[in-house]
C-alpha cells in the first residue's frame, strides 16, 4: 500500500488548540471597554482632533459645537468669526449610554494652521462612573484629565 497524507490527530488538536489561543488573545485586545465614560471621552478628544486636521488640511475654520447634552457635531467655514457656519462632511458624534455633556455654551474652532481659538474644558459626566474632562489648549493639544 501507498503511504497516505495528511494531518494526525495530535497535528490537528495542535493546531486547533494554537488558533483557540490566538481568538482569544484578539478577542480580548479588541474587546471594548466597561467604562462608557472613559469611551465618551475618548470620542470626544478623536472629534476634537479630527476637527483640528481638517482645518489644517482644507485651510478652512471647522468648529465643534454640542447637540444638546448627548451628542456633539462639527461645522466648518472660511474663519473662525464667520456668523455662518456649514455642516461637515461627517457625522455627528453621540455619546456612550449613560453619558452626558455637563459643561454648556462651549464651542472648539480651530483656524487654519490648526490653533484653537480659546483653552477649553469640556466635562462628561456619568452616573456610575462619575465625570472625565477633555482639555483643548490654545495651541490646539487635546488631552483628557481624569
Amino acid at each position: 500500500m501507498g503511504r497516505q497524507s495528511g494531518m494526525t490527530l495530535v497535528e490537528l488538536l495542535v493546531a486547533l488548540a494554537i488558533l483557540g489561543l490566538g481568538l482569544t488573545a484578539s478577542t480580548m485586545y479588541l474587546k471594548s471597554t466597561d467604562n462608557p465614560l472613559k469611551t465618551g471621552s475618548v470620542l470626544l478628544e478623536g472629534s476634537l482632533r479630527e476637527a483640528r486636521l481638517m482645518a489644517i488640511a482644507e485651510t478652512a475654520a471647522y468648529r465643534l459645537v454640542p447637540q444638546g447634552t448627548r451628542a456633539v457635531r462639527m461645522e466648518h467655514a472660511g474663519t473662525c468669526g464667520d456668523t455662518t457656519w456649514l455642516d461637515a462632511p461627517v457625522p455627528s458624534v453621540p455619546m456612550p449610554d449613560g453619558v452626558t455633556i455637563v459643561t454648556e455654551g462651549w464651542v472648539v474652532c480651530f483656524n487654519s494652521r490648526g490653533i484653537s481659538s480659546d483653552n477649553v474644558v469640556v466635562t462628561l459626566s456619568h452616573e456610575d462612573f462619575g465625570t472625565r474632562q477633555v482639555e483643548v489648549l490654545l495651541g490646539g493639544t487635546t488631552r483628557v484629565l481624569e
